[in-house]
């Protein structure tokens, strides 16, 4: 866990800070079944945004939403920004704005993240079968080569993607269901799955 320098040498409200932050990871991490490289970069982000007088202004639960989304965007983790200010119950518009500016002022590239790692969580998320995930892998290499996986977001594709595989291999779950469990909206899902359907001609027989 995250080596603090000592508490005397910081102010008040820096102490706070970096107790509820260390709390915070605690709580997150077992959320989110987040890995020990993760959580480390989570503490090392903000005191380097900090040091780069990026945080004046911010409250807490806000830089720290901003530096998860930069650490699991940066590893790649299938977590979406969604999720995360949903669970910390922070405003999303600030925390992608300072996710933005903290990559940016400290050169962090944030990649994409593929679309076949969410379909991997989404069907351990849902209790799919191997079947349901070598299927939905299938569908995305088609979805690809007919150019459907450019511009809308990966985890939407990948949770409507999931959902036409499950259909087809017989293991159908609701669009209310997966919205409730992987926390896509049942509108992107039914907007992303009926284009996919129908662009790669697939009978979904419902």
């Amino acid at each position: 866990m995250w080596k603090m320098e000592k508490l005397s040498n910081l102010s008040k409200r820096e102490k706070m800070n970096r107790v509820r932050i260390n709390n915070k990871v605690s709580e997150v991490e077992i959320a989110f079944k987040l890995p020990k490289n993760i959580t480390e970069k989570v503490f090392q982000l903000y005191l380097e945004a900090k040091r780069a007088n990026l945080l004046r202004g911010k409250n807490w639960e806000t830089i720290f939403a901003a530096c998860l989304g930069v650490a699991v965007k940066e590893q790649k983790m299938p977590l979406t920004i969604g999720e995360i200010t949903n669970k910390l119950n922070v405003s999303f518009r600030k925390t992608e704005r300072l996710m933005k500016l903290i990559a940016q002022k400290l050169s962090i590239k944030i990649l994409s993240i593929d679309i076949s790692s969410f379909i991997d969580r989404f069907c351990a998320d849902l209790d799919l079968s191997d079947k349901v995930r070598t299927k939905a892998k299938e569908i995305l290499k088609k979805a690809v080569k007919a150019g459907l996986t450019n511009g809308p977001s990966p985890q939407g594709i990948a949770a409507a993607i999931v959902y036409i595989a499950a259909i087809l291999g017989g293991e159908h779950r609701t669009q209310n269901e997966m919205s409730k469990i992987i926390g896509v909206t049942e509108v992107t899902i039914r907007t992303r799955y009926k284009e996919i359907a129908k662009k790669l001609d697939i009978d979904m027989l419902l």
